[in-house]
């Protein structure tokens, strides 16, 4: 009985339905992501009338499902009453991916997303790179740059030259290197100042390097920054984000 009692309502709400010209659209959802490159500051995230994180930092990933189409993006500094981003995104499936860039401690992070990683693909078996030297010690502080990578023979462990970028300017994303996969699995590098010559950190002092990332993308946007203070030098250049072309 109650099986045709749910039949007999199925049916009558079709009717119902078809006799207004068509079913009422459902909404659709894509996926929402955002990633912190600041271990000090918290931040709270809304999109539309959701609150959907209230202290995302490095520490912490923001992932959800939100509503496709036009939404109101703000994101304000935890306990703070004024919000640094209040701007209309466009959301669309199968989702969007932001981060944070932190330039330090009293200024406004820079909000990046995968749409700012516009480019070629690159050729098959090679991955292309962006700097943005965000340093806020004295090694790479404001610094115009140039940046050689290397790869490490594991038979002889000698340095081998694989690309560079040149004249790196400071918290602006550079232009595009193409490289191999590294054999040794972590790209080295040897970093001087573009205006002198100076050699910063040579790359057989092993004092700076960027992790090869492990994933299915092909572009991406590196972070490089002094890992260590004033006192001792390692220069990192960490995942900030990517994407497939």
């Amino acid at each position: 009985m109650k099986k045709i009692l749910f039949l007999l309502l199925t049916i009558a709400f079709f009717s119902a339905c078809q006799k207004r010209g068509e079913l009422p659209e459902l909404p659709s959802y894509a996926t929402f992501r955002m990633t912190s490159s600041s271990i000090a500051q918290y931040y709270e995230v809304m999109v539309g009338d959701s609150l959907l994180a209230d202290s995302l930092s490095a520490i912490s990933t923001l992932s959800r499902y939100v509503a496709t189409g036009k939404q109101r993006l703000k994101i304000k500094e935890a306990g703070s009453d004024h919000y640094f981003i209040d701007s209309l995104i466009d959301i669309e499936r199968p989702g969007v991916e932001y981060t944070l860039v932190s330039l330090g401690e009293g200024t406004t992070p820079l909000m990046l997303s995968a749409a700012n990683l516009e480019t070629t693909p690159p050729a098959a078996g090679t991955r292309k790179f962006s700097l943005l030297n965000t340093d806020t010690t004295s090694i790479l502080k404001s610094r115009r740059i140039d940046v050689r990578f290397y790869d490490l023979n594991l038979d002889d462990y000698t340095f081998v030259k694989i690309g560079e970028l040149n004249d790196i300017d400071y918290m602006t994303p550079s232009e595009y290197v193409e490289l191999p996969l590294p054999k040794a699995g972590t790209y080295y590098l040897e970093v001087a100042d573009h205006a002198t010559g100076e050699l910063i950190i040579p790359v057989e002092s092993y004092s700076a390097n960027m992790l090869s990332p492990y994933d299915q993308n092909n572009v991406y946007l590196m972070k490089l920054y002094n890992v260590g203070d004033a006192s001792w030098t390692y220069i990192s250049g960490e995942l900030l984000i990517g994407l497939k072309l």
